[in-house]
């Protein structure tokens, strides 16, 4: 019997309410670890994930190397911060280049503010506004990632290509 609590503990979605960069940056790391398959992040300019930082490239590198079809899509609305401040990211992108794309926002839609990161369509962790730390991560709840997963996808489409090869001096 236990196992089968076991089991239903481990499907029943969690949701996790946070308001810290602590917190936040915890939850993100979390999320990267857990994924599978791919990750979607938005963020308007992702200088507060910690995407310099030689913990979140390890546990990324991780993911990329450990998934046949891993996969990362970054979108934001100005990319300056990952080109100038995020070294390892940088690393990251010129060893995986395939397997990590990054697109800058049209300019029609500059206005939005949120910041999230969906993980193989079950697992998000999001901020409500950028400007602030309230957030919420929710994992193991398909049904929970779709709204985030398909803002994301809405935002992909109005999104150039940005820091590729001829970005990077490749």
């Amino acid at each position: 019997m236990s196992d089968e609590l076991s089991q239903i503990a481990l499907s029943v979605p969690q949701v996790t309410r946070f308001d810290t960069m602590r917190q936040f940056h915890q939850h993100l790391l979390v999320i990267m670890g857990r994924a599978q398959r791919n990750l979607f992040m938005f963020d308007p300019d992702f200088s507060r994930w910690n995407l310099q930082e030689k913990q979140t490239a390890a546990i990324l590198r991780q993911f990329l190397l450990s998934a046949r079809y891993a996969h990362i899509q970054i979108a934001t609305h100005n990319a300056k911060h990952l080109e100038r401040a995020c070294p390892h990211f940088l690393q990251l992108l010129r060893e995986f280049g395939g397997a990590i794309e990054c697109r800058e926002t049209h300019k029609n839609i500059k206005h939005l503010s949120d910041s999230f990161c969906v993980a193989d369509d079950v697992h998000v962790v999001r901020r409500f506004h950028c400007d602030h730390m309230r957030g919420a991560a929710e994992f193991d709840s398909k049904q929970n990632c779709a709204v985030p997963l398909e803002r994301f996808l809405n935002i992909w489409d109005a999104a150039d290509p940005c820091l590729g090869a001829s970005t990077l001096g490749l």
